[in-house]
């Protein structure tokens, strides 16, 4: 219900996103349903179960007794439900989140990307973000870099570059959150303020749609969506795989003293002498 009202607000103002799914929640719908629902944006695995990975360096005690959220020793891990290699595991406070072995954990990337391809299509699955950020595992981060996606550690994180520096992403490893749902719209007014120094810019907030109904800031969203949206001559709205895309592919502008080609599949905006210009695929444009 929350990504349902989520989609009302943002949708009518053609702003696009990439939606974390976890394939363990995929059975509300039909693969149909779940296509038309999402059809514009990009799914990313998220991991099935949505576990913590073990931590390097850290020794975990795992109890051989019957898993019960109110009773179980917190200070141990607990068996989950028969899934060879995720257990149980404390928070701080109190409640109980899913943490997985190196085993397992690499099984839940690979069980997730399979079953959300089995609903979103062969080739559909291209990201990957870490459930609470990257992990603290050196075998499974260099696990994850080795995979194809088009992203791999960060996005969950808050950048930790300082709130003036909203750079697109270097590499498929780099890609920040600039805001959350708390402080969204002024996050927003701060990168709309920005410069226009020829660099691109990147702008991604981070959130869960239920985050807005816990906090009572669906507000924020409706004024964001409405600022910033269906203004396509300033901005240029994507999902994060078309951002990479778009990203690489300025790398790969080719300029001469004749001309600026575009020798890529992706159409470019680009700014000569002061005016601003469509670079089309494939296309080039003669410089005076």
């Amino acid at each position: 219900p929350m990504d349902e009202k989520f989609m009302a607000i943002v949708e009518p103002c053609g702003l696009r996103g990439t939606f974390n799914l976890c394939s363990e929640r995929l059975s509300k719908m039909s693969p149909e349903e779940y296509r038309a629902f999402y059809r514009g944006h990009e799914i990313a695995n998220h991991c099935k179960y949505h576990p913590l990975a073990f931590a390097d360096g850290e020794e975990y005690v795992i109890s051989d007794e019957p898993f019960d959220r109110e009773t179980s020793d917190k200070s141990k891990l607990h068996r989950f439900d028969g899934v060879a290699g995720v257990y149980y595991k404390a928070r701080a406070n109190g409640t109980w989140l899913r943490i997985a072995d190196n085993e397992a954990y690499k099984r839940c990337i690979e069980e997730g990307h399979r079953e959300l391809e089995a609903v979103f299509g062969e080739g559909s699955i291209r990201s990957f973000i870490w459930p609470y950020g990257q992990q603290k595992n050196r075998e499974l981060t260099e696990y994850v870099a080795a995979i194809p996606y088009y992203y791999g550690d960060r996005l969950n994180h808050r950048r930790d570059a300082s709130p003036e520096e909203y750079y697109a992403p270097p590499d498929k490893e780099r890609f920040y959150v600039c805001a959350r749902h708390n402080d969204l719209l002024e996050m927003a007014a701060e990168y709309d303020a920005l410069s226009d120094d020829g660099e691109l810019k990147f702008f991604c907030f981070g959130v869960h749609s239920i985050d807005f109904e816990r906090d009572g800031r669906w507000q924020d969203l409706d004024v964001f969506a409405k600022t910033y949206g269906n203004r396509r001559g300033d901005y240029y709205y994507a999902t994060i795989g078309e951002i990479y895309d778009y990203s690489e592919a300025t790398k790969r502008i080719e300029i001469t003293e004749s001309e600026v080609k575009n020798p890529t599949k992706i159409d470019l905006y680009v700014k000569i002498d002061g005016e601003k210009y469509i670079l089309k695929a494939g296309e080039s444009l003669p410089l005076a």
